[in-house]
């Protein structure tokens, strides 16, 4: 529990990064983190959730695009995550309003109905439209497993330096499982069948629930009790402004990831395709853990504006090594990666700095909503100026963007030393309790 943060709490530059009362090392976050009793096995459990989304696209594409092609495959998986996104929010909210094994079970049965569907719609030759409804309702019911892992690292970690390396650790299993996960797709379509991997996504997403379940009460710390009347703490105008950063940030970094399989393709080097995708994994993992390992003094001087700030230069001068050769593209892409991966920490930790304590999972589904939403917006339009005026031409997407999502964030933070000035005791200052 920490203590309301009033005038004299909160002065440091970063308006909602909250002090430790001493200062640490390198490495404390993570210690203090590991030393809570079950967030090893909670790490765990948050890994094995997110490979059933980053296998999805893959084994789509590999399965159905012989039977429909390959764009009503890619059709069918935005509608899959196009659902997700509208229904996360009301599924986190139930979560909150202590619904958590009912919300649970419901999601986990219409999971496997949706992908239960889609697979003998494509086995047995169904039309399109079959196919195309077994995605959306797949989507729907998508367990709210993810908003749960964040609000659990927020509400579990004991300091201001721990919680940052939570979501510093959270955005690197992200990143993980989004360079390992496609992998095991893959190896599994093409050494077995691609039903195996709709097979192991469905065990997975009923492990994690049934271990959920039995960790209820440590993985909902984030909560005040079931039944909780969520409607008595509103939510931070701040938080308006953070989401809007973390969507114009992920359309940034969606139109980049777009970018760079055009730029292999645009070269006769396909193969390269996955070079440059794993590279700026790799390094937005790096990034990631990097940023948790900071000090807190050193990391409260490297404030989000900051951040987003480096990631636009990472874009820019991988916009530029485009133009120039592939093999400097490849060079360059880790530069993005590790300003991408600790942007994306910062950004989880403002978001659920600002989150009140009863509607912790309602605000962390809309984080997990708009993220998809912004790769959507991103890859979209990046796509069709990489094609048509060539890949550096994403630039023209990412550099507005990220100037965009800036502004939001410093908006967001004149916004709340304004509110921690004139109202201390407001209800968003006791959200934080």
């Amino acid at each position: 529990m920490t203590k309301p943060l009033t005038p004299a709490t909160k002065t440091v530059s970063d308006p909602w990064a909250e002090t430790d009362p001493q200062d640490s090392g390198a490495l404390e976050g993570y210690r203090e983190l590991i030393a809570v009793p079950g967030t090893r096995g909670i790490a765990v459990l948050s890994l094995l959730s997110k490979f059933p989304a980053a296998m999805f696209s893959i084994a789509v594409l590999l399965f159905a695009s012989p039977e429909y092609s390959a764009s009503r495959a890619a059709l069918g998986t935005g509608t899959m995550l196009f659902t997700s996104a509208i229904s996360g929010p009301l599924r986190g909210r139930l979560v909150d309003r202590g619904r958590r094994g009912a919300v649970l079970g419901c999601c986990l049965a219409g999971y496997l109905v949706g992908m239960t569907g889609l697979v003998l719609a494509v086995l047995a030759h169904l039309p399109f439209a079959v196919f195309l409804g077994a995605a959306a309702v797949a989507g729907l019911c998508f367990p709210p497993v993810g908003a749960m892992f964040l609000a659990y690292w927020n509400a579990a970690a004991p300091t201001a330096a721990s919680r940052a390396s939570a979501n510093a650790l959270e955005s690197a299993l992200i990143d993980l499982a989004l360079v390992t996960g496609p992998l095991v797709a893959t190896l599994l379509s093409t050494a077995f069948s691609p039903v195996w991997v709709f097979v192991l996504s469905g065990v997975e997403m009923a492990v994690v629930v049934a271990l959920l379940g039995s960790r209820g009460r440590a993985i909902t710390r984030s909560t005040d009790g079931p039944g909780a009347d969520t409607r008595r703490q509103r939510i931070p105008a701040r938080l308006y402004w953070i989401r809007a950063a973390l969507l114009f940030f992920c359309c940034a970094l969606g139109s980049l990831e777009i970018a760079l399989p055009i730029q292999a393709q645009a070269n006769g080097r396909k193969a390269w395709s996955g070079l440059y995708l794993t590279a700026l994994s790799i390094a937005s993992i790096a990034g990631a853990m990097g940023f948790g390992v900071l000090p807190s003094a050193f990391r409260r001087r490297v404030t989000t504006p900051w951040l987003l700030a480096s990631f636009l230069a990472g874009t820019v001068a991988v916009a530029i090594a485009m133009a120039w050769s592939p093999l400097a593209a490849l060079a360059v892409c880790p530069l993005a990666g590790i300003a991408t991966g600790a942007t994306f920490s910062a950004l989880f930790g403002a978001v659920a700095g600002s989150a009140p304590a009863r509607r912790a999972n309602e605000v962390q589904s809309w984080g997990t909503s708009i993220v998809p939403a912004g790769f959507a917006l991103g890859t979209s339009t990046g796509a069709s100026l990489a094609s048509v005026l060539g890949p550096p031409a994403f630039a023209v997407v990412a550099v507005p963007a990220l100037i965009t999502a800036i502004f939001c964030i410093r908006t967001g933070e004149l916004r709340t030393s304004g509110a921690l000035h004139d109202t201390p005791a407001s209800a968003d200052v006791e959200g934080k309790r």
